[in-house]
């Protein structure tokens, strides 16, 4: 194991990244609002989140721009 991957069962109380919560078992990859690991209640707040950066690649397709231009500019 290399010293960035942390051994989670799924009785471990864990606290979330994002309400401080705790939770138990193995949560959620929190990115991209985070970078820590989140509860299935926030887990909503990240999904949408991902879905919403998922459009970025079309907005830039309509403006003939790169989807990495647009977040530079956070248009």
């Amino acid at each position: 194991m290399s010293d960035l991957t942390v051994k989670v069962e799924p009785s471990d109380t864990l606290t979330c990244s994002i309400c401080d919560s705790e939770y138990t078992g193995w949560g959620n990859n929190a990115w991209p609002v985070n970078s820590g690991r989140c509860c299935d209640g926030c887990n909503g707040l990240v999904l949408l989140e991902r879905l919403s950066n998922m459009n970025l690649p079309i907005k830039a397709l309509k403006l003939g721009k790169t989807a990495s231009a647009l977040l530079k500019r956070g248009n």
